[in-house]
């Protein structure tokens, strides 16, 4: 995405300097509050094209519109310079070819950019045939056309090639970066003491790596058998703020719990491979978190320990392989879960063995009774003012508990 959106930028910049030159071509045969009129509109809609990519939050939510939108704009303009420039200028058409390889930059999808460019050929065909229909015979209209479509289509073609040769080295780049999340995700989690920071941090990458608006993960309470929020992250507008009701997402969320499978809303409630109903206009996946919980009965079989749900942005849709991103992330995030719980465990029946001892030692002296858990107490506070790691906090409480035992 952040490749895209310097693309845009730089094209932004150009359009200034193309817009000026189908202009100039057609300035003696417009007025000037016609061209006074055309250049305000386009500095608005570059103005406000800039302004979305000026905030990556802001780009991912409104500049796909806003870049498809000026791309139509611009169309509209060059038409009208060669309508103006009418028979006399014969290169002013090929400021299309600026529309057509500014697709190619920005566009990977080659079914979206074919369509884009057959409502190019067609704004190119209509502009040609009445700029030269008001000047010429029929004949000679129709044979400019003929030429400047076939140009046209080579400019379509190269856009195309242009498309596909960025489509494929953004794809090595993005299997790159997302191998490289997940394993350094991976290697993060052994570090977390705490269920709510690594479901935490589990959930920003998953959301940033997938580039969504936002999500949610919830854990199943073990004694409610209900999902419950663990952790909420929002990368729009508002990032922080607690997580909204949503009784949709939630619908979505228990669906997932229930059948074990991905669920899967595209834009304007769409279904997908695997999902229930769904009316929302948001599209959303929701994946299911598995592993042993701590009243399984089966030692093979996993269990839904929570549910990974994102969301995109209004009108907007997932890459292709955001299911399969989310897949993996949910699995890692199983299997550090039920870890952390056994690690949590056995740290406790641990903690409780060595309170044992100390008791059993202090019960010979009524003096001294208590006296291990008041120095271990002591001994925390002052490690948590000085911001002890959490695996020098546990040595530290053991050894406090140890002390006076010899």
């Amino acid at each position: 995405m952040e490749k895209r959106r310097r693309a845009e930028r730089l094209i932004a910049t150009l359009r200034w300097l193309v817009i000026m030159l189908g202009l100039v071509t057609a300035a003696d045969n417009m007025s000037r509050a016609l061209t006074a009129g055309v250049l305000g509109l386009v500095a608005v809609y570059n103005s406000v094209l800039i302004y979305c990519l000026n905030d990556p939050a802001r780009f991912a939510q409104w500049g796909r519109r806003a870049a498809i939108a000026s791309r139509g704009l611009d169309t509209l303009v060059i038409s009208l310079a060669v309508v103006y420039a009418g028979s006399s200028n014969s290169l002013a058409y090929l400021l299309y070819w600026f529309v057509l390889v500014s697709f190619g930059f920005t566009c990977s999808d080659l079914r979206r950019l074919a369509v884009a460019g057959a409502g190019v050929l067609g704004a190119d065909a209509a502009a040609t045939f009445v700029a030269f229909y008001t000047d010429t015979s029929l004949s000679a209209s129709l044979t400019a056309v003929g030429v400047r479509s076939g140009i046209m289509i080579f400019g379509l073609l190269v856009s195309l090639y242009i498309a596909k040769s960025r489509s494929r080295e953004e794809l090595a780049t993005e299997r790159g970066a997302y191998l490289q999340a997940i394993l350094d995700c991976g290697a993060r989690l052994t570090s977390f003491r705490s269920v709510h920071e690594l479901a935490l941090y589990v959930l920003e990458s998953a959301v940033n790596e997938t580039g969504t608006a936002g999500g949610e993960l919830l854990l199943v309470n073990d004694e409610t058998h209900e999902l419950e929020c663990e952790a909420f992250y929002n990368a729009g507008p508002g990032a922080g703020q607690a997580a909204p009701p949503d009784a949709q997402l939630r619908s979505y969320a228990n669906w997932v719990m229930g059948s074990r499978r991905e669920f899967l809303v595209r834009t304007g409630g769409k279904p997908g491979e695997d999902e229930a109903s769904a009316g929302d206009d948001r599209a959303a996946i929701a994946v299911p978190l598995l592993g042993q919980s701590a009243d399984s009965n089966s030692e093979t079989e996993n269990t839904v320990l929570g549910v990974l749900i994102v969301w995109a942005y209004a009108g907007e849709d997932f890459a292709d392989d955001a299911v399969d991103i989310l897949r993996i992330f949910a699995a890692i995030a199983g299997a550090a879960i039920v870890n952390l719980r056994l690690y949590t465990g056995l740290q406790q029946s641990f903690l409780r063995t060595l309170q044992s001892l100390a008791k059993g030692l202090e019960a010979r002296d009524e003096y001294t009774r208590g006296h291990s858990d008041r120095v271990m107490q002591v001994a925390c506070l002052i490690a948590e003012e000085l911001d002890l790691p959490p695996e020098g906090l546990d040595a530290l409480r053991n050894a406090s508990l140890l002390h006076d035992i010899g």
